[in-house]
């Protein structure tokens, strides 16, 4: 954001366009930590699977971790897209008209998870080998929470785009922090499985801590 500032001095976009830069600076060094945070909740259950398991599983726990990805970044570029018109109150004026944009991108997410969940067990094995037959049982139980994390990742743009960036930030720090502690508690009994469902767990719990209250953003 500074570099483009910089970049645009002399025109008359710079002229015409007044900077905050405490409040730049203080809202993205927020929004870097907890980006941080969201990474390492995001990663942290690789390191236990890792530790307590074997190279194979660990093999299919990962994979399984970068097919979820699919739905943090197809939901990433919708919610960066409408972020700029969420902040200018362009669009997303109400709940009501948020859910009625969003509903197709939902429905596709939840879509994604379905063929997953009925091809899965075929599809795995054939594109990875048959070293990832593991993959199948793990998906289905993370899918219910890759859904619950691809909303998470629209609903993020009302929270930044109204200025409500620390509620993301100590709901990633509290998932971290079960996470962590479940995994170390609960996977070298039930290894990959028992990080797969608290995985899960922590991420539907995400969902609900950031769906409490989110109707509120609407009237900031």
């Amino acid at each position: 954001g500074i570099v483009m500032y910089l970049l645009s001095a002399g025109t008359k976009m710079q002229s015409e366009v007044t900077v905050s830069w405490g409040v730049l600076l203080k809202r993205g060094i927020v929004i870097m930590i907890s980006s941080l945070v969201y990474f390492a909740f995001l990663r942290i259950d690789n390191f236990f699977v890792q530790r307590y398991t074997d190279d194979i599983t660990l093999g299919n726990y990962v994979q399984c971790g970068r097919i979820g990805q699919y739905f943090l970044y197809f939901s990433s570029v919708i919610s960066s897209t409408l972020l700029p018109f969420i902040a200018a109150e362009s669009i997303g004026h109400s709940f009501a008209e948020w859910k009625k944009v969003i509903s197709p991108y939902i429905l596709m997410i939840v879509a994604g998870a379905v063929i997953i969940a009925l091809c899965g067990k075929t599809l795995f094995p054939f594109l990875f080998g048959d070293d990832f037959n593991l993959m199948y049982p793990l998906m289905l139980i993370m899918l219910p929470g890759y859904v619950c994390l691809g909303i998470v990742t629209l609903m993020n743009a009302i929270y930044i785009g109204k200025g409500n960036i620390r509620k993301i930030l100590w709901g990633d720090i509290g998932a971290l922090l079960l996470v962590t502690l479940l995994d170390a508690i609960f996977v070298p009994t039930y290894g990959a499985r028992g990080a797969a469902l608290i995985s899960c767990a922590a991420y539907i719990a995400l969902f609900l801590y950031l769906f409490t209250g989110f109707k509120k953003q609407f009237s900031v």
